[in-house]
């Protein structure tokens, strides 16, 4: 259960609770709350316990939440453009048709999470310990800089990637079977083991 005066006061907005956090140590304990369509926007929930929250709907744009623990949160329809989730807890979240566009997912535990219908672009920052799933990897993330990314075991499958820039991006063991490299600079880019069954390698550069 959730700690009632920190409820409160997250109830009080961003610039008083960024406050009271920057004041004090305790580790905000918000777990099983009901954060229905919350606006928590730009607020510092670094390593806040959120363990069961419904957080559905909710505002989480440049939301802090390094190393929280959302294990069991409903991030349904939840907005989380450019948040750090940065080594946060997500053991079986529900992100089902969230906005993950440019958030910071590296060393995130997504382990028996539903990404279904996450809405994620090229730009978001991931690293080899996820392994990605069809589903959110969007048909319009072309023309994006991808620059020495670590996308080893990623699953990439039928992924538009034409005219990106992949010099020296690791596709090691990546199942990229169908994915669009048209245009796209491979200059030292990696592809040891992978499947790249029926890709698209037009007008590559290399």
């Amino acid at each position: 259960m959730a700690n009632t005066q920190h409820l409160e006061n997250l109830k009080l907005g961003t610039e008083s609770w960024n406050k009271w956090r920057a004041k004090n140590r305790e580790v905000p304990d918000l777990s099983d709350a009901d954060l229905t369509h919350a606006c928590l926007s730009n607020m510092n929930l670094q390593g806040a316990n959120l363990e069961g929250a419904n957080l559905s709907g909710a505002e989480l744009i440049s939301t802090n939440l390094k190393g929280a623990n959302l294990s069991s949160a409903n991030l349904c329809d939840a907005n989380l453009w450019d948040a750090n989730l940065k080594s946060a807890n997500f053991y079986f979240a529900d992100f089902w048709n969230a906005d993950l566009t440019s958030a910071n997912l590296t060393s995130a535990n997504l382990k028996g999470a539903n990404l279904k219908n996450v809405i994620i672009d090229l730009t978001t920052k991931i690293d080899n310990k996820w392994r990605l799933v069809r589903e959110i990897v969007t048909e319009g993330g072309s023309n994006q800089d991808l620059k020495d990314r670590k996308l080893s075991n990623a699953n990439l499958k039928n992924a538009n990637f034409s005219h990106t820039n992949l010099q020296g991006t690791n596709f090691s063991q990546a199942l990229l079977w169908g994915a669009n490299f048209s245009g796209c600079n491979l200059k030292s880019t990696k592809f040891a083991g992978a499947d790249i069954k029926n890709s698209n390698f037009s007008l590559v550069e290399n």
